[in-house]
């Protein structure tokens, strides 16, 4: 893949979604107070990892789409919600274990990325939320890359 300079791009473009600056340290603050219930009253928030059907078959993000959420079960059984998102040269996934305070993010600065980057990702979030060894997390996620094996940053 050859390097593109984006440098020109403006991510407004893609209207809120990209009129925003932020980093990891931001996203931590974000996702710890919306799960602490700061942000949403406990009501609501227990709400939001319920997926949704669209009433289209494969449509949404991973296996469902929660309210604002996407959620993943992982090989190991574990379900995980959160929310991805790209821009071109940006990738961004924050993620946390359902009924456990484990979370996870995840910054690239690349975008569109090769598989093998999103194979690495998904591997590091099997072995933080499955518990797998490198080796296994790493044949887990490349065992099935066109669906839920590779989680996607869209």
């Amino acid at each position: 893949m050859a390097d593109a300079d984006i440098t020109r791009f403006n991510p407004s473009f893609f209207w809120a979604s990209g009129a925003l600056v932020s980093n990891v340290d931001d996203l931590d603050r974000f996702y710890d107070a919306l799960s602490d219930g700061r942000l949403l009253p406990k009501r609501l928030l227990a709400e939001m990892p319920t997926p949704v059907d669209t009433g289209a078959p494969g449509t949404g993000y991973g296996l469902g789409l929660g309210l604002g959420l996407e959620i993943y079960t992982l090989p190991c059984g574990a379900t995980v919600a959160g929310h991805t998102g790209a821009l071109p040269g940006y990738n961004s996934g924050s993620f946390r274990l359902l009924g456990d305070d484990k979370d996870a993010r995840v910054v690239a600065n690349l975008h569109p990325a090769p598989d093998a980057l999103y194979v690495a990702l998904s591997a590091a979030l099997f072995e933080i939320f499955c518990g797998m060894a490198p080796t296994e997390a790493s044949a887990a996620a490349r065992a099935d890359p066109g669906t839920a094996g590779v989680i996607r940053f869209r």
